[in-house]
C-alpha cells in the first residue's frame, strides 16, 4: 500500500460548491518557498479562499503518518472488520502547518482570524480538503513515454504546490533518478512492510498494519541520484545531496512508493507464460 494516501484525493471540492483553478506550469518547483497556498474558488460568488500554510516538515510528515490507522479485526468465528482512519491525520496536519486562512468571515462580519480558536472554526471539510491538496503527489500520466535509463531507475511526479494570483499550478514530469535497489534494499522494505502488531485476546484481535513513511525516506535518500522540475534558492536543484537535504517528504515517500511497486519503465507488463 502506498503510503501516499493524499495521491489518490481528488483535487475539486465541488460537493461543497467549491474548487481550485489550475494555472500553466511553471518552469521549476521551489522547495524552499517560506509559505505554500491552498486556494479555494466559490463557483456561485467566484470568491476564493486561501488556506496559507508554514513549510511542511520531517516531523509534522511522522505525526501525520502517526495519526493513521489502519487495522483489521478478527471476530469470533471468520469474519473481519477493518479499521482505517485516514482523516484524523489529515485534520492533525492540518492543525500543525496551517499558518492562517483568507477570505472566511463571522456572522457579524468580522475575520475568522480575530478568533482564537479560528482553526477548530474553519468548515472541518475545508480542512480536509485544502490538506490534501497540499500533500497531493501522484505519478505522471505520461510515464510510459520514459523509457528505461541505461544507469538509473527514474521515477516522474505531477503534484500541486502553492497558489499565486491566477489559482493553483499543477506541476508535471518532476523527475527522481535512483540507484536500481539491490536485493538488500527489498529485503529492507519487505522487513518493515511485513511487521504487523496483533492486540486484544482470542475472542477478538486486532492486527495493526505498519506505516512506511519512514523506510521510504530512508530508502529515498540511500538510493537517489538527482532530481529535475525543482528550484532551491532559485536554481535548480543540485545532485543527491540537496535531494536528501531538500526533498519535500511526501515527494520522497510517493517516489519510493512508485519505485518499489512499478517497473520503472512504465506500467505493470501483462506476462504470460510460453
Amino acid at each position: 500500500m502506498s503510503e501516499s494516501t493524499s495521491s489518490n484525493a481528488g483535487v475539486s471540492i465541488d460537493r461543497e460548491g467549491q474548487g481550485i483553478t489550475a494555472t500553466p506550469q511553471p518552469e521549476l518547483l521551489p522547495l524552499d518557498i517560506a509559505e505554500r497556498v491552498v486556494a479555494f474558488r466559490h463557483k456561485e460568488t467566484g470568491t476564493f479562499r486561501r488556506h496559507v500554510f508554514n513549510p511542511v516538515t520531517r516531523a509534522d510528515v511522522d505525526a501525520y503518518f502517526s495519526s493513521m490507522t489502519v487495522a483489521t479485526e478478527r471476530k469470533s468465528g471468520n469474519s473481519m472488520d477493518y479499521h482505517i482512519d485516514m482523516r484524523t491525520n489529515v485534520l492533525k496536519l492540518y492543525e500543525r502547518a496551517i499558518k492562517r486562512v483568507v477570505g472566511y468571515s463571522l456572522t457579524d462580519g468580522q475575520d475568522i482570524m480575530t478568533l482564537p480558536n479560528w482553526k477548530d472554526r474553519v468548515p472541518g471539510v475545508h480542512r480536509l480538503r485544502a490538506t490534501e491538496i497540499l500533500v497531493k503527489v501522484t505519478e505522471s500520466e505520461n510515464r510510459a513515454d520514459l523509457g528505461i535509463d541505461p544507469e538509473a531507475d527514474v521515477v516522474s511526479l505531477d503534484a500541486f504546490w502553492s497558489a499565486g494570483d491566477c489559482g493553483m499550478p499543477h506541476y508535471q514530469g518532476l523527475i527522481h533518478r535512483f540507484t536500481p535497489p539491490t536485493i538488500e534494499h527489498w529485503r529492507k522494505l519487505h522487513n518493515y512492510s511485513t511487521r504487523t502488531k496483533a492486540v486484544g485476546g482470542s475472542q477478538s484481535q486486532r492486527t495493526l498494519h505498519p506505516k512506511l513513511n519512514g523506510v521510504y525516506v530512508e530508502l529515498y535518500d540511500e538510493l537517489i541520484l538527482s532530481a529535475k522540475g525543482y528550484s532551491v534558492g532559485g536554481q535548480p536543484i543540485g545532485g543527491r545531496e540537496q535531494c536528501v537535504s531538500k526533498m519535500d517528504c511526501f515527494h520522497k515517500i510517493t517516489a519510493i512508493s512508485i519505485l518499489f511497486d512499478k517497473p520503472s519503465g512504465g506500467e505493470v507488463e501483462e506476462l504470460e507464460e510460453v
